[in-house]
C-alpha cells in the first residue's frame, strides 16, 4: 500500500500549507510599504468649518483687523466677544511688559528654496475617537451593589474611564478614558517613595539618546505595546540649561504617522506617544498616547505666498513676534524644510471641548543658533492653511512699567 505521502494530492497541500505559513506573510512584509491603505473619506470642502474662529461653521470672515491693538490685559468686562476675542481666544495674545532692561529679539534666517507650494496636499484630516468599552464591561458594571448604593438603579450607565493597579510597590497604574480618547500608565505611589531627592542632579547624571530610547523600546516590547502607527522616537532637550538645572525626567517622544507624515505641535514637538524615563531610577515612569481612532478629510485653501511664510518663519512661528525696539538679536539659520501634519486643536465654543486636527505645515530645522540666546528651540513650525496662517498673527499689547 502506497504511503500518504506518495499520494497524487499531497503535495499540492503540502505546497499549499508553506505558501500560507511562510510565502504569503513574507510578501505581505516585503510589499507592505508598496500596498495601499485606506483612504479616509473626505467631506468636501471646509467641512470642519472656519479653523481661525472657535466653534464658527460660517465662511471665512475677513480677519485684516485681527493684528490692531486692543486696550488692556484681558476681558475686562462681560462684552460681547468680538472677532479680535475669538482670535486670541485660539492663539495667546503677547503682551510686551516694559522693564527697565534690554529688549531682545530672535531673527530666524531661513535662505534656502521653498517646495513647490501649488503642489501641497490641501487636505486637513480630523481625529474621529474611536475608543470605545466593550458592552459587557458596561453591563457587568451597572450590576455591580457597592455597598449599600445599587448601581442597577441607575439606568443607561456606561464606564466613563477607569483605572486598574498592579499589585507590586514598583508596579505601574494604567488608566482608560474613552471621554477624552487618552491612554496612559505611570508608577505606583509606592515607585516614588524609593527615590533619593536628596542629591542634586548633575549634567553627567543625563542618560544618552541612545539609552533613553532603548529603555522605551524595551518597555514597549515588555508591555506589548503596539508601536507600527509611530515614527521614530527622539528626545528634545533644547529647554534644559543644565547650569542651572537637570530635570528629574525626559521624555522619548514618538510622533504619529498620518497619511504617511509624521505629526508635530505648532512648537515642533513630536505629537503622539510619549514616555518618560526617571533620571533618578533609570526606569520608565509614566506613558500617555492617544487612543484609538479613525480619520476624515476636508480640503482648505492652502497659502501660495512664499513671503507670507517667510515673514512666519522670520518671527519663529505662529506664536512669536518681534519687537521693534529690540537692542540685541540672536541669529538662528534654518535648513531646508520637512512637509509634515501640524496638530491643530480648535476649541468649541470656550467649553473645553473641541476637535484635534491634523493640517499641512512645514517644519524646519535649526542648523546653528547664538548661544547666548536665552531662548532655544530646535524648530519653527509654519502651518500652511491660509485661515490659520493669516488669522493668527500675534496680538501685541504694550505696558510701560514705571
Amino acid at each position: 500500500m502506497p504511503s500518504i505521502f506518495q499520494k497524487p494530492w499531497i503535495s499540492n497541500v503540502l505546497f499549499a500549507l508553506f505558501a500560507a505559513v511562510v510565502l504569503i506573510p513574507l510578501a505581505l512584509f516585503l510589499l507592505k510599504d508598496y500596498i495601499p491603505t485606506p483612504t479616509p473619506p473626505s467631506l468636501g470642502d471646509r467641512a470642519f468649518g472656519n479653523l481661525t474662529i472657535p466653534g464658527s461653521t460660517q465662511e471665512t470672515p475677513d480677519t485684516s483687523s485681527a493684528t490692531e491693538k486692543v486696550s488692556g490685559l484681558g476681558s475686562g468686562g462681560a462684552a460681547e466677544p468680538t472677532q479680535e476675542d475669538s482670535l486670541s481666544a485660539t492663539y495667546p495674545v503677547i503682551d510686551e511688559l516694559s522693564y527697565n532692561q534690554d529688549v531682545v529679539d530672535d531673527d530666524y534666517v531661513y535662505s534656502g528654496a521653498l517646495p513647490d507650494l501649488n503642489a501641497i496636499d490641501t487636505r486637513v484630516f480630523r481625529r474621529v475617537n474611536a475608543l470605545e468599552l466593550p458592552e459587557s464591561i458596561n453591563k457587568a458594571f451597572s450590576q455591580l451593589k457597592l455597598g449599600i448604593l445599587p448601581l442597577s438603579a441607575f439606568k443607561n450607565l456606561y464606564l466613563s474611564s477607569f483605572t486598574v493597579t498592579q499589585d507590586d510597590q514598583n508596579g505601574f497604574v494604567v488608566s482608560v478614558d474613552p471621554m477624552n480618547n487618552v491612554l496612559s500608565i505611570s508608577r505606583n505611589n509606592g515607585y516614588w517613595e524609593t527615590l533619593d531627592y536628596s542629591r542634586v542632579l548633575k549634567e553627567n547624571d543625563l542618560p544618552s539618546d541612545e539609552s533613553l530610547i532603548k529603555l522605551a523600546n524595551d518597555f514597549l516590547t515588555t508591555f506589548q505595546i503596539d508601536r507600527s502607527a509611530f515614527g521614530e522616537p527622539s528626545i528634545d532637550r533644547s529647554w534644559i540649561d543644565p547650569m542651572v538645572w537637570v530635570p528629574d525626567s525626559l521624555a522619548v517622544q514618538y510622533p504619529l504617522i498620518v497619511d504617511g507624515r509624521e505629526v508635530y505641535g505648532l512648537w515642533g514637538q513630536p505629537s503622539g506617544m510619549s514616555i518618560t524615563v526617571n533620571v533618578r531610577s533609570g526606569l520608565v515612569d509614566s506613558f500617555f498616547a492617544p487612543g484609538p481612532s479613525t480619520l476624515e478629510t476636508s480640503d482648505y485653501e492652502i497659502v501660495t505666498d512664499a513671503q507670507a511664510i517667510l515673514d512666519v518663519v522670520k518671527r519663529g512661528g505662529l506664536w512669536e513676534y518681534q519687537p521693534e525696539d529690540a537692542k540685541k538679536v540672536y541669529i538662528s539659520t534654518l535648513g531646508e524644510p520637512d512637509l509634515i501634519l501640524a496638530e491643530h486643536f480648535l476649541y468649541a465654543e470656550m467649553n473645553g471641548t473641541g476637535k484635534t486636527l491634523y493640517v499641512p505645515a512645514l517644519r524646519f530645522p535649526i542648523v546653528s543658533r547664538d548661544e547666548e540666546a536665552p531662548y532655544k528651540k530646535d524648530w519653527v513650525v509654519v502651518p500652511l492653511v491660509k485661515e490659520i496662517l493669516q488669522g493668527t498673527e500675534p496680538v501685541v499689547e504694550t505696558l510701560e512699567i514705571k
